[in-house]
């Protein structure tokens, strides 16, 4: 007879990590959680204890539990790429006392996140919705506002809204729309604020 935690096996299709350690055993305990059928979730930093190829093989599975179950997760972290991955709200908290609550999107370029970035690796995150899959290429359009970006290819339906990460090392400024450029994405925007940080100027561009 089918189990409750098969279900739950089969519905993250993390069959094939059960047999393998240390994984599996990170993979078994986490869910543990769901077997009683919570209310809510609370997950204290659960990667915390795996190398990072584990944490890469086993983000996707949190990521799809995240989507497919209908239980609010919280989920306590200090890593920024977990948090990018499975966020949508953010609760910020330094020193015990909140910080700031607000959407992922809006809280990432801010001031109070700014402490926990890098200043080598700043980057943004937008919300796109995806429009469409090239034929014969490994990409995925989305839109920006009414702008168009190419990305490469996103597992996601059509229509779907999702949330992308862009770099600032890949991104360039330019006065004048460039036409002699192998640049895929050319987007219009706004510079609305600049900062003076030690050795370097961030910018603040907003697109739409």
């Amino acid at each position: 007879m089918k189990s409750h935690f098969d279900d739950i096996v089969q519905l993250l299709g993390i069959e094939t990590l059960l047999p393998r350690l240390p994984a599996s055993c990170q993979v078994t305990k986490n869910n543990e959680w769901l077997l009683a059928a919570p209310e809510l979730l609370l997950m204290d930093e659960p990667l915390a204890s795996l190398d990072l190829p584990r944490k890469r093989e086993l983000l996707p599975y949190l990521e799809k539990l995240s989507q497919d179950i209908q239980i609010p997760i919280l989920y306590v972290s200090h890593n920024l790429d977990e948090i990018v991955r499975l966020a949508d709200n953010v609760i910020v908290m330094s020193a015990g006392k909140i910080e700031a609550v607000t959407l992922l999107a809006d809280i990432w370029s801010s001031s109070v996140l700014r402490p926990w970035l890098q200043a080598d690796a700043l980057s943004s995150i937008l919300n796109v919705k995806v429009i469409e899959h090239h034929n014969l290429y490994m990409m995925t359009s989305v839109t920006i506002s009414d702008q168009l970006l190419w990305l490469p290819q996103l597992q996601f339906q059509l229509g779907q809204s999702v949330q992308i990460r862009i770099d600032a090392a890949d991104v360039s400024l330019t006065l004048h729309k460039p036409t002699q450029t192998t640049i895929r994405n050319i987007l219009k925007g706004k510079v609305m604020e600049s900062i003076d940080d030690i050795e370097q100027v961030d910018v603040k561009l907003a697109i739409g």
